[in-house]
């Protein structure tokens, strides 16, 4: 997906430049949004499914890492529409709480765990085993977007596209584990020390595609199909990076001007 990363923001760029001469405000809304996504650990080297088999997502002996992923926002925006009413752009403040999980689950062995390196040198190599580290973001962000309807008003469903782009700033992280033997809890520090910590700032380029629901000027609903590409810069997200991933956002407006 990453070759996708420029287009996205020269459209963005482009279509601002083009039609901001033409913006009058037009209406604000509340939204919802939830992704879900598949990725890599970032810190591969340190894991592995026994002493002799090294990390991998997925291979042939069946060894897999479950890395569940999702992330949710809460926020408000508004958008300026270009008196063609086809263009609108929209600027908003987001507050978004992410989770990361990795874990692992081999059900014909019932093993429930994987060996996390705990210390090496030259003599010596030492691993714990480990039933599942998770990881939470908290960010408040600020996204642009740029969107173009085939066709307003009168109708009471219009479709549309939309590119954008969110820049989040990381508010607070925490990193805990399970140990596959509670025994072992006081080696838990040197780990979660050790796990990556997110990016303090990173940009989330995004694409969509919806429909508006309600006749204007009456307030309207917006339910939106969203795909998300890898952040930028690269392992921004902490133990897991993102590959893939698609979500809902759902959107409420209200117009600012009645007349409209």
């Amino acid at each position: 997906m990453k070759q996708y990363l420029l287009p996205v923001c020269i459209f963005i760029i482009c279509a601002v430049s083009g039609i901001a001469q033409d913006f009058q405000p037009q209406f604000i809304g509340a939204e919802a949004l939830i992704i879900g996504y598949e990725g890599e650990v970032t810190q591969k080297e340190n894991i592995r499914k026994n002493l002799s088999t090294l990390y991998s997502n997925y291979d042939p002996n069946g060894y897999y890492l479950n890395t569940l992923s999702f992330y949710t926002s809460f926020g408000a925006h508004a958008e300026y529409v270009t008196v063609s009413n086809k263009f609108g752009f929209i600027l908003g403040l987001r507050y978004t709480y992410m989770r990361n999980s990795i874990s692992y689950d081999e059900s014909w062995t019932n093993q429930t765990y994987f060996y996390y390196l705990y210390s090496q040198d030259s003599l010596r190599t030492d691993y714990l085993k480990v039933h599942q580290i998770t990881q939470q973001n908290r960010y408040i962000g600020i996204p642009l977007e740029i969107k173009y309807y085939w066709f307003r008003r009168p109708y009471k469903a219009s479709p549309y596209i939309i590119a954008g782009a969110e820049m989040r700033y990381r508010m607070k992280s925490q990193t805990s584990l399970i140990m596959h033997d509670s025994n072992m809890k006081q080696f838990e520090d040197k780990i979660l020390q050790d796990v990556q910590e997110p990016s303090n700032m990173h940009v989330s380029p995004y694409i969509g595609i919806g429909i508006k629901i309600g006749k204007e000027p009456k307030p309207t609903l917006l339910v939106e199909a969203n795909v998300p590409f890898a952040s930028i810069p690269s392992k921004s997200y902490g133990m897991v990076q993102p590959d893939a991933g698609a979500g809902v956002r759902v959107s409420a407006q209200f117009p600012l001007n009645s007349d409209n």
